[in-house]
């Protein structure tokens, strides 16, 4: 036998197939992904919408609290949008920030 004819050996042949354990679990969970999505889709052939069961004025109660909640604003306070600042405030800000005392927030490190 020359090189050539021991070469043949090294690589499997056309019709021969490697299956091992490997091959045979990924091929139990392709068969048991594909049942899981028939029956899935089965399921979703027959059911009926979730609101068919519900009367036609359902989430009107909630429609009447909104309504019920609001306030509307005087013209005076349309006209007023201006909201003065609180100086304690602001001088505890600059203090804190004049002594490093701010935290700084981190993302991602």
């Amino acid at each position: 036998m020359s090189a050539t004819d021991l070469s043949r050996f090294d690589r499997p042949l056309i019709n021969q197939r490697r299956t091992g354990p490997r091959g045979r679990a990924l091929l139990a969970l392709l068969c048991l992904a594909s049942a899981s999505v028939c029956i899935g889709l089965g399921g979703c052939a027959s059911a009926k919408p979730a609101s068919a069961g519900l009367s036609a004025n359902f989430g009107s109660s909630v429609e009447h609290n909104r309504t019920a909640q609001f306030v509307a604003p005087a013209a005076e306070q349309k006209a007023n949008t201006y909201i003065p600042p609180n100086p304690a405030r602001q001088r505890l800000a600059l203090e804190t920030y004049e002594a490093g005392e701010v935290e700084l927030e981190t993302v991602n490190e």
